[in-house]
């Protein structure tokens, strides 16, 4: 405390040219990062740049000054850094500062520019010792993977770790996240980059210690090597570590990643809270096509879907390397297809297919595509294509390993098949689905397989597999897909009732949620700081749930919830 109130003091104070002064303030800032108060923390640090510090030690003052700056949630360029870097007197200080550049440009998703940093440093090698060697090369494999220019030069380093982890020669938890990531970005083996990722996080220090570096990339395999609920575990424990530190880009990156695993398993309820808090935090650190990566998504699965497009349209896409481009890419092509804009649809989802080849990277474990761009051959008439895309997608699933990938691809190609075959593909792909949890999947399936049913005269198996797909995408918040299970089971003859559109039983579990925190006192801002959401979402999910519930305040809140309608067995279609 008393080293508190000495550098509020130097902070307005003139440059005294001593170094007791920039002993305090480096040991304020100290204390500041571990309160996660980056702000105060850059603030003592740049006060000490003005003393100045002593020429052995302006190195360090640099260094700790770009630590605290790549936790703010403004975009920068890292400049203290830089020059740090510049001015370090050695090959080995030169190649740690070069790591912690990279590391900041990776968490603000400056993938290409990190890489270049990396690469640079590693031109040293031959004098840097063999562990900052592996510390430079987990960096760069494990950030840089995923870059459409420099994947297949990483994929050729990364193999020679990768037989070493094969044959457990290799315990670094950093490489081993490194290593993972490879595995899934490649589309290898779903397996082998669980396991991966797994031992990597058996370390706690991946991350406590090391600025979450191997951390996010430990979550990103599991999410995409079909375990998302894991992903999601490791994700809750990664935002509580960045709000300790205050690191708006540690929030940026688990949101993302986070909104991906949510949907994967089904649940859009949380993958929304994700998706908004991403897109908020990315807009602030100008990482543009990060931010609206999963919030179209999600409106899209909600029935919003020229909102959907709305966001998609906006933002300028180019032919960069950038991955996460690529991806948004395939996902306004996923929009595009669904509200009819076939040929330009087809023509954003066959192209970011393309570039990932090129790059030897597979799309399809980050993103589902295929099935939109099988739809869009389908009407378009390209019958022979659509299953073209569709039989290499049931190959490279199965050769993968995710059941949910193998459940995707199955249905996607079923669907083609016009015979009762193709009913028990749908069939088999509901059960494969089922079995690994993939609850929204499985919904489309049933509703598929309903539909398939009724179009060959069978209604009573039909209205049960409708009625399934309308349970399922209800209970997961897939508005879009239960309206269409409703209007399936509706041509049956059935007489399923409309969802619930006032009273408690409206409100979704998110605006449930902040409605009930907001009676047992909670401000806005506590809400949202225990949600990890900012003050502006909770303010709109409780004006969503004030209107529901007919109420124009939270005064009303209590007795508007005084119960919770749910549907009931009463709510089933009516069999006629």
């Amino acid at each position: 405390m008393k080293c508190k109130r000495v550098a509020a003091h130097l902070l307005f104070a003139e440059p005294y040219g001593d170094a007791w002064v920039v002993d305090a303030l480096r040991t304020a800032a100290q204390e500041a990062l571990a309160r996660g108060a980056p702000e105060a923390a850059v603030s003592c640090l740049r006060r000490a740049q003005q003393e100045p510090p002593p020429p052995g030690a302006r190195v360090k003052v640099l260094v700790e000054l770009g630590r605290a700056e790549a936790l703010l949630p403004t975009a920068h360029d890292f400049t203290a850094l830089r020059e740090a870097r510049v001015l370090a007197g050695t090959p080995w200080e030169r190649a740690e500062i070069a790591y912690e550049l990279a590391l900041a440009l990776f968490g603000v998703l400056r993938n290409s520019e990190a890489i270049a940093v990396l690469e640079d440093a590693l031109g040293d090698d031959a004098v840097l010792d063999d562990a900052t060697v592996m510390r430079l090369e987990s960096a760069l494999i494990g950030g840089g993977i995923g870059d459409l220019d420099g994947s297949p030069r990483l994929l050729a380093r990364a193999e020679r770790y990768l037989e070493r982890a094969r044959r457990g020669e290799i315990d670094d938890p950093l490489m081993l996240s490194s290593l993972a990531q490879t595995a899934v970005i490649a589309g290898t083996s779903a397996y082998q980059a669980a396991a991966l990722a797994r031992r990597a996080l058996e370390d706690w220090r991946l991350l406590t210690r090391w600025l979450n570096a191997g951390y996010v990339g430990a979550v990103l395999a599991l999410c995409w090597s079909g375990r998302p609920r894991e992903a999601i575990a490791a994700t809750d424990a990664g935002l509580a570590e960045a709000l300790r530190r205050g690191s708006a880009p540690m929030l940026l990156q688990f949101s993302y990643f986070g909104a991906d695993a949510a949907l994967r398993c089904g649940e859009l309820d949380l993958a929304e809270g994700y998706a908004q808090r991403a897109f908020e935090l990315g807009t602030e650190l100008g990482a543009e096509h990060v931010a609206r990566m999963w919030l179209p998504i999600v409106l899209l699965e909600r029935g919003h879907i020229d909102a959907a497009a709305a966001m998609l349209e906006t933002v300028e896409i180019r032919a960069t390397s950038d991955p996460y481009e690529n991806e948004l890419l395939a996902h306004r092509g996923r929009v595009r297809v669904a509200r009819g804009e076939d040929g330009a649809g087809l023509a954003d989802l066959l192209e970011a297919g393309r570039r990932a080849d090129a790059a030897q990277v597979c799309l399809s474990t980050a993103v589902d595509w295929v099935a939109s761009a099988s739809i869009s051959l389908r009407r378009l008439g390209r019958h022979d294509d659509a299953r073209r895309l569709a039989d290499r997608e049931l190959r490279q699933a199965l050769s993968y390993g995710d059941p949910r990938r193998h459940g995707l691809a199955l249905a996607t190609r079923a669907s083609l098949d016009l015979s009762d075959a193709g009913l028990v593909g749908l069939r088999e792909a509901a059960e494969i689905l089922d079995r690994c949890g993939a609850r929204l999947e499985r919904a489309r399936v049933c509703v598929e397989l309903g539909i398939g049913h009724r179009q060959r005269g069978g209604r009573d198996a039909a209205r049960w597999s409708l009625w399934e797909g309308l349970e399922i995408a209800h209970s997961c918040g897939a508005w879009a897909l239960a309206e269409r299970a409703r209007a399936e089971l509706v041509a049956t003859g059935a007489r399923p009732r409309r969802a619930l559109r006032t009273g408690p039983g409206a409100l979704t579990p998110a605006e449930l949620r902040a409605a009930r925190m907001a009676v047992e006192g909670l401000s806005n801002r506590q809400i949202a700081q225990a949600l990890f959401l900012s003050t502006k979402t909770i303010e709109g999910q409780l004006s969503q749930a004030y209107a529901k519930l007919g109420i124009r305040s939270r005064a009303g809140l209590a007795t508007a919830l005084g119960t919770t309608e749910r549907p009931t067995d009463e709510d089933r279609p009516i069999l006629v």
